[in-house]
């Protein structure tokens, strides 16, 4: 978009618009509202197929309601079709569902997703990982201090290729690899 941000998080092509400091928490919002709504969509949607199921007279009465449903559905086609809308639900809430965890994770390591990206491009390279620590403090000191410092779920800092709780030095901890998914972040410890 060329557009220059303050704290460059990423820019997101569903929005057309680069994230940074002044927008992070509402796009997280955004995030956040659209994984609720797709929730509620799939409670509705598995609420109305087991009334269906459980009613079929009164399905059956309510489908051949004209007024209301003037495509002449049959309750069995109307199953179908809500075995499909809870499909897409599914697939459309683990989608949000794991960009909602991919920036919790990033929030509690107080990381934005561009730092993310730039340790996994350095993990690949041999030897890549050594100066990323550097690196990182200096874009830190660069672009006028962490972000994400102020947020209230960012708990403990962990820096790009660095693990531990921060209590040694930075030349003693290992490189850490990081991958997130749903499962990984359900299934994770504290």
């Amino acid at each position: 978009c060329d557009k220059c941000v303050e704290h460059f998080d990423h820019h997101c092509n569903w929005l057309n618009n680069c994230v940074g400091s002044r927008n992070y928490r509402s796009f997280f919002v955004l995030v956040t509202v659209v994984l609720v709504q797709v929730c509620g969509q799939l409670c509705a949607g598995v609420w109305l197929l087991a009334w269906v199921v459980k009613n079929p007279r009164g399905a059956d009465a309510l489908l051949d309601d004209t007024g209301r449903f003037p495509s002449h559905l049959t309750r069995q086609e109307y199953q179908w079709c809500l075995y499909c809308y809870l499909l897409l639900c599914l697939c459309l809430g683990y989608l949000v569902g794991d960009l909602f965890a991919f920036h919790i994770l990033l929030m509690r390591r107080g990381i934005t997703t561009y730092d993310y990206i730039v340790q996994q491009r350095e993990e690949r390279i041999p030897g890549g990982a050594a100066a990323t620590h550097q690196r990182r403090a200096d874009w830190i000191d660069a672009k006028g201090g962490d972000v994400f410092k102020s947020c209230p779920c960012a708990g403990n800092r962990v820096g790009i290729g660095d693990e531990g709780d921060g209590s040694s030095p930075a030349g003693a901890r290992k490189k850490k690899k990081v991958a997130v998914s749903c499962l990984g972040l359900l299934f994770a410890g504290g």
